[in-house]
């Protein structure tokens, strides 16, 4: 867990307030409102964290805040107390009364501007304020919208009503309006999606990047995963990425100073005591990069029984935070797709990324 925002703090909608790491990837909290952070209960790093634990609350005016300033939670063994109104709990003064219609002179929050802004027909005098001394909330506009009471004249209110969409009409007015050609499709972003979107952004931003590219010839690797495969069953023959995990190690063991990553915390660069060569796999949910740890010590026999258990398992979404986390070298194939070259992002804290790209027959020709 850790926030962006602390006690106090303002943000606007679709704004990050925090963050929750589960073992799959780190989710962002995203307001879904204009407001304020009221309350905090979960501090930054609290450990394993149960579903449906209540995380902070917020409010959407600035004078709420002070209402849960000491608020505690409700435990188990007791009955949930009743919290009090905003209103009720700040302290006493004259009556207010709201102001006649056309008339209300009182504050206005963002959420409150932002409704005006798209309703502009809409009468602030004659919505009935439930907030402290009188002040006209979101949920107060909203309901007079519902109940028809936020408009001067029937005439206004009908011309509103036709652009209005709220949930509850959503699917009645989208089944209305079926013959007409959409325009767009909203898309919802999984937090999978959002997770790799965060770190591939900062990856590409914070780490530096040089790319070079060279062409090899293939022919003895093939004929000897060819002759390889031969000697064992279907199930454990190496794939050409097998082999190009094996071969990327070897050469991380005679170029050690690209065997380490750096320490952000101390400045440092870190020699790594083994090889961990992470791979790509694409998943319906986004890509994941599961980790070979110890390549050097293995052969391709046992590369080959590593990188089918962790594609197994990414694919089913059984794979470990320890299993995707870290690593030395990175290694992304996107040759059997047909792609001749690309430019790979390196994924911290490793010290770089191989990408490779389609094979073919190369035609040379001699002069005479």
């Amino acid at each position: 867990m850790h926030w962006k925002k602390a006690e106090g703090d303002a943000f606007r909608e679709d704004e990050e307030i925090g963050e929750v790491e589960s073992d799959k990837s780190t989710m962002p909290i995203t307001a879904r409102d204009d407001g304020f952070m009221a309350r905090i209960f979960v501090d930054d790093d609290t450990p394993d964290l149960p579903v449906g634990t209540p995380l902070a609350i917020t409010v959407e005016e600035e004078e709420f805040i002070e209402a849960f300033k000491t608020y505690q939670l409700p435990t188990s063994d007791t009955n949930p107390p009743t919290r009090s109104k905003p209103e009720d709990v700040i302290e006493s003064g004259p009556e207010f009364i709201s102001p006649p219609s056309s008339l209300y002179t009182g504050p206005v929050g963002p959420a409150v501007t932002r409704i005006l802004n798209q309703n502009p027909n809409i009468d602030l005098g004659l919505i009935t304020g439930t907030g402290p001394k009188g002040r006209i909330l979101k949920g107060d506009v909203l309901a007079a919208i519902e109940d028809g009471t936020a408009f001067s004249s029937e005439a206004t209110k009908k011309s509103v009503e036709k652009v209005k969409v709220t949930k509850e009409n959503a699917e009645t007015t989208s089944a209305v309006n079926s013959s007409e050609e959409p325009t767009s499709i909203d898309v919802p972003v999984t937090s999978m999606r959002r997770a790799i979107a965060k770190h591939v952004v900062y990856a590409k931003k914070q780490v530096p990047h040089q790319y070079v590219s060279v062409e090899y010839e293939l022919d003895n690797l093939l004929s000897l995963r060819k002759r390889m495969n031969s000697k064992f069953d279907v199930s454990a023959r190496a794939s050409l990425n097998d082999y190009i995990i094996q071969a990327a190690a070897v050469a991380l063991v005679h170029a050690p100073k690209m065997n380490v990553h750096f320490n952000t915390t101390s400045g440092q660069v870190v020699s790594n005591d083994s090889i961990d060569i992470s791979f790509a796999v694409s998943i319906p949910e986004g890509l994941v990069l599961p980790i070979v740890f110890g390549v050097e010590r293995l052969g391709i026999a046992g590369i080959a029984e590593k990188t089918k258990s962790l594609i197994q398992r990414s694919r089913s979404g059984e794979l470990q935070p320890e299993e995707y986390e870290g690593g030395t070298f990175g290694i992304s194939n996107l040759g059997m797709f047909g792609t001749d070259q690309f430019c790979a992002i390196v994924s911290p804290p490793q010290s770089g990324m191989l990408a490779i790209g389609a094979g073919g027959k190369l035609r040379r020709l001699f002069a005479c």
